[in-house]
């Protein structure tokens, strides 16, 4: 390995990116986030619908937000919009404990929405 590797896993509609590994010298340089890019320019070459890039459920992992068409899982559905995503992050620090669904402050921010009502009503 002359810099480092990221093992990808491919499906037909998609890309799994597992991990970026390289040597530790090059830790501040970039590399990651551009081995991270490739991969989604890749996907996109291949025609594939989707490029998994793990999960950003951290302030640390705030940094695939810069990647375009990016989305996370909130538990219902894929959602794009980055405030909702902050909140998320902000509640998992705090000491709130409450299913995220039965948080009202974050659904009445957040999700006044038929796909929720539907989704409550089916698993209430």
């Amino acid at each position: 390995i002359e810099i480092g590797l990221s093992p990808i896993m491919k499906t037909t509609a998609s890309i799994f990116y597992w991990y970026g590994f390289y040597k530790p010298e090059y830790q501040k340089s970039g590399v990651g986030m551009r081995a991270m890019l490739e991969a989604t320019s890749w996907a996109k070459h291949e025609q594939l619908d989707y490029a998994y890039l793990g999960t950003a459920y951290t302030s640390s992992s705030l940094y695939k937000t810069n990647i375009p068409g990016f989305e996370f899982f909130n538990g219902f559905e894929w959602s794009a919009d980055l405030d909702e995503l902050k909140y998320l992050i902000s509640k998992d620090q705090s000491d709130k404990k409450d299913d995220l669904l039965l948080d009202q402050e974050y659904r009445e921010q957040f999700y006044q929405s038929p796909n929720l009502n539907k989704f409550l009503n089916r698993y209430a």
